[in-house]
């Protein structure tokens, strides 16, 4: 199996999955995803987020300070880690 990062093209089939688990959890008695979130548009959204989003999002001042700091931690740019396979990220995840 091959992990690589979501793209526009793939959101009927993450529409499709994730409302599967919504039933799914909802059946069971599990309250959680049960309040329309995530929904369609967060998830669209959340496919199109650049670097400078997620740097923003997670606190820092400005993308090229989240890059510096990214870059020292894990020897490599966030963009180029955002074009590798998701095992290979989970990996890089790990190392910390």
């Amino acid at each position: 199996m091959i992990f690589r990062q979501a793209t526009p093209h793939d959101l009927p089939t993450i529409y499709e999955i994730l409302e599967g688990a919504i039933r799914r959890l909802g059946a069971m008695g599990v309250d959680q995803w049960q309040h329309g979130y995530p929904n369609r548009e967060r998830i669209a959204q959340d496919v199109e987020k650049t670097v400078a989003t997620v740097a923003y999002e997670s606190g820092f001042s400005s993308p090229q300070y989240f890059s510096n700091v990214f870059r020292k931690r894990y020897h490599m740019t966030p963009q180029r880690v955002a074009k590798k396979p998701f095992d290979q990220k989970m990996q890089l995840k790990n190392r910390k």
